[in-house]
């Protein structure tokens, strides 16, 4: 993390779910300059108000900014910039609601569009639940990508590898979607790295940095990105140790 602060900037805002203990806070309170934190259990949220004072971190903390409980309705709805966002997202990434929209996708194509507005580079740290539905989507992806690499040596190979279950589409899929959101709003994706664990169910953990380069028209590159995304591998949490847990045949 440390290492990113060239790219990001001397010292994080931070906006996200630091749990009731502030525990990822605590971590990187060297880098941190200041915390939007959001808490949506109204029983956590006394304690998480004692815990902060008790801290008593060097940098303002904030909350539930606004009265909103809820950091993707934060992200969805208000003007913000940030330097580093770490939000679970449990509920998915193509789950859709009645009106047919995903609410995490919309929550994270607004993200994408303060940070291009405010011409910020950042760090996007997200955690998703490997139950995450819509295998629909996620099967059609893999068919466009099956498709747009055909003909491609081991193509067919890796893709397979990726169908093997939902961590592994999610694999290849959310840093494609978030190269997607960046790379038209003038925001490179320098570092992409997925990582599996069990906590209290399995969970996939994503580490992203974005640097602002600006520009008016984006460079050519979805075949070349998605290529790069499917050849990198899948790492694994093994106590405090993190290793590569599958790695997939590499498209040529």
């Amino acid at each position: 993390m440390q290492s990113l602060q060239e790219v990001v900037g001397a010292a994080l805002s931070y906006c996200g779910l630091p749990s009731v203990e502030f525990l990822d806070v605590v971590c990187w309170k060297g880098i941190i300059s200041s915390v939007a934190a959001f808490e949506n259990d109204p029983d956590a949220l006394p304690d998480m108000h004692i815990e902060r004072d008790r801290l008593q971190f060097k940098f303002p903390v904030l909350i539930n900014p606004k009265g909103i409980n809820n950091v993707l309705d934060y992200l969805a709805s208000e003007q913000y910039c940030y330097g580093l966002y770490n939000i679970d997202l449990f509920g998915g990434l193509v789950y859709q609601n009645k009106y047919k929209e995903s609410k995490t996708a919309s929550a994270l194509r607004q993200l994408f569009s303060q940070q291009a507005k405010g011409r910020r580079s950042f760090v996007l740290i997200s955690t998703f639940n490997v139950r995450d539905a819509g295998a629909d989507e996620y099967n059609e992806f893999l068919d466009s990508v099956r498709d747009g690499l055909s003909g491609r040596p081991q193509s067919k190979e890796n893709i397979k590898a990726h169908d093997e279950n939902q961590a592994t589409r999610l694999k290849l899929c959310f840093p494609f979607f978030c190269w997607q959101q960046a790379h038209a709003l003038g925001l490179e994706q320098i570092v992409c790295e997925a990582t599996y664990y069990k906590s209290s169910a399995f969970m996939i953990h994503f580490f992203q940095a974005f640097r602002y380069v600006g520009g008016v028209l984006p460079q050519f590159a979805p075949v070349s990105k998605v290529i790069e995304v499917a050849n990198e591998p899948l790492y694994e949490m093994v106590g405090q140790v993190r290793r590569k847990m599958r790695e997939f045949p590499q498209v040529l």
